[in-house]
């Protein structure tokens, strides 16, 4: 990520960097956005339950908040993906990137299952 000062602030150049990224990263977090929105969308109706426990005690405790901090995380998680694979040429974590692909479509698949039954 990078920073720039502005007027003595730091702010977080993420858009340029995100626009920067190959494909799959752009999809992975893609379905990473819509695993916790649907998530925090379907523990508020209360049709589903997070099968993760921090991260249930979380929803349960500061829904919106734990909502934030899961996007942020993602975003920083690939953001350094990213870095160890393009910028420091790292060849292990690019190995990784269709595992995690298959395993949040899989969530995804499942949120609109859901969904459907839910609405439908």
């Amino acid at each position: 990520m990078m920073l720039l000062g502005l007027k003595g602030v730091a702010v977080i150049n993420t858009a340029g960097r995100i626009t920067r990224w190959p494909l799959c990263l752009k999809l992975l977090y893609l379905l990473m956005v819509f695993d916790g929105l649907a998530t925090f969308y379907g523990l508020q109706l209360g049709v589903i339950v997070e099968g993760n426990p921090v991260m249930a005690a979380g929803f349960n405790a500061y829904p919106l908040l734990t909502l934030v901090l899961k996007l942020v995380l993602s975003l920083f998680f690939l953001e350094v993906l990213n870095f160890a694979i393009y910028d420091q040429k790292i060849k292990w974590p690019q190995h990784s990137i269709p595992f995690f692909l298959i395993i949040h479509l899989v969530v995804a698949v499942m949120h609109l299952h859901w969904i459907g039954l839910t609405l439908g």
